[in-house]
């Protein structure tokens, strides 16, 4: 992926010199695309695509992939790579009911003030039998990390796992779950 495209703190992640780091991104992209079955004519969304790490793997699988992010800065370099990025608030969603086959949501909804506001809106872009792939950190494991790793920021969560696996299932049915290696993400297929 080209330098200009994603941020310091982002290379540290997805382009770690830490081969387990690397393994652990790699295996999390593996399990979401294993839940997602993708299929070139899907129409796929990522929401919260930050600077477009998923996105251009999807772009990989689907002809037709949509990208969208609260940071205006992001979406500007996103879609230099993909033009259909827009900016948006998750919850604002910018797309006609019943949009997508296949919905990516990756370490975004801890972020989320109001997850019932949010579901409802990433319900009603979703097509009746599609898919809604959702993964969410391990606080513990995920701080226990930054500290080994001297890596901190100011990135706010507002829930944690349990609290908004209660939410989803309000809103959809939790078909399959599983954990990435060491526990630090878990991975959820939702319909």
């Amino acid at each position: 992926m080209a330098d200009y495209f994603m941020t310091k703190l982002d290379k540290n992640l997805y382009e770690s010199k830490n081969p387990v780091v690397n393994y652990i991104f790699k295996n999390k992209i593996d399990k979401i695309l294993d839940f997602a079955g993708i299929k070139k004519n899907h129409t796929v969304l990522d929401l919260g695509s930050g600077e477009g790490y998923i996105t251009k793997i999807l772009m990989s699988k689907s002809k037709d992939v949509y990208a969208v992010d609260i940071d205006f800065d992001k979406v500007k370099l996103l879609s230099k790579l993909n033009p259909k990025s827009s900016y948006a608030n998750g919850s604002e969603l910018p797309f006609k009911n019943e949009s997508f086959d296949v919905i990516v949501c990756s370490e975004v909804m801890e972020h989320i003030k109001d997850l019932d506001y949010f579901l409802k809106n990433v319900r009603s872009v979703l097509k009746k039998n599609g898919v809604f792939i959702v993964t969410l950190p391990r606080e513990k494991i995920i701080t226990l990390g930054k500290l080994l790793l001297l890596r901190f920021n100011d990135h706010p969560h507002f829930h944690e796992l349990p609290q908004i696996e209660i939410k989803i299932k309000e809103y959809f049915d939790i078909t399959e779950s599983t954990n990435t290696l060491f526990f630090v993400h878990k991975v959820m297929k939702c319909i």
